[in-house]
């Protein structure tokens, strides 16, 4: 037999997500073209269109964020956030800033957008912004924490947003722990489930939810082990990524 029926339903599987996703996978198997792209620029060339530079833009949207993560490089307990004064953490990246960049880059082969914060859903009209996003073709995708999510679950199924990455730390206890915030826990999981439903009515399989746990010295493996509990079997997310952070240096105490 010349393919075994594991390696079969792998590439099923492959298959499936590509055709699901295809966007960020175009971006994937274009990115080699980088190198050949940087020797034009040396060169004082400009890139001609189709060459998909750039393809991807990071925009940081704004700097506000309703939670103060322990870990949190902005806004944690060591984060760079505080030194801004209080119009610098107020600022917002205009939309027809936004709508003036796509606009410039498009032509050049953009493709994919990838938002930002702070919290990016503290943006104002953001589902506005979303569904002008969404009517350019693009491969958008977005960080959040997930506490407004349930208020925006439809805008970003209909926007045809493709992916979305929202943190998650641990079980109730120890995601609440970190975030600073006895509620972070259960408006996360409420916004899941809002999103799974919208997905569910309107017949979308975007955006993939990819949850975003990152380990550090306030949560670990039991508290990873119990999200996978409460996350199994109900459809709520497509991707598990586990991060570490080195944000904290333990102190001596902690070394001991």
């Amino acid at each position: 037999m010349l393919f075994s029926k594991t390696r079969l339903k792998l590439y099923w599987r492959l298959w499936k997500t590509v055709k699901t996703n295809y966007g960020y996978y175009f971006y994937l198997l274009r990115r080699r073209q980088s190198t050949r792209i940087r020797k034009i620029l040396k060169q004082g060339r400009m890139p001609s269109s189709g060459s998909y530079f750039p393809t991807k833009l990071n925009l940081r949207i704004l700097y506000d964020c309703n939670l103060r993560c322990k870990m949190c490089g902005q806004w944690g307990e060591t984060g760079s956030y505080f030194a801004y004064d209080k119009l610098k953490r107020r600022k917002r990246l205009d939309a027809e800033v936004i709508d003036r960049i796509l606009g410039e880059l498009i032509p050049m082969g953009l493709k994919m957008i990838d938002m930002e914060g702070g919290e990016t859903l503290l943006y104002p009209q953001f589902d506005e912004l979303l569904y002008r996003m969404g009517k350019r073709n693009l491969y958008v995708k977005f960080v959040t924490n997930g506490t407004l999510l349930d208020k925006f679950a439809q805008p970003i199924v209909e926007s045809l947003v493709k992916a979305v990455t929202i943190s998650l730390d641990g079980d109730r206890d120890a995601h609440n722990q970190i975030r600073g915030e006895q509620w972070a826990y259960e408006k996360t999981m409420k916004g899941l489930y809002a999103l799974s439903e919208m997905k569910r009515k309107l017949g979308k399989a975007t955006p993939l939810v990819q949850i975003a746990f990152t380990m550090n010295r306030h949560n670990g493996a039991t508290a990873l082990r119990n999200l996978c509990q409460d996350l199994r079997g109900k459809g709520l997310a497509d991707v598990l990524a586990i991060k570490l952070t080195p944000i904290f240096v333990p102190d001596q105490e902690e070394k001991k």
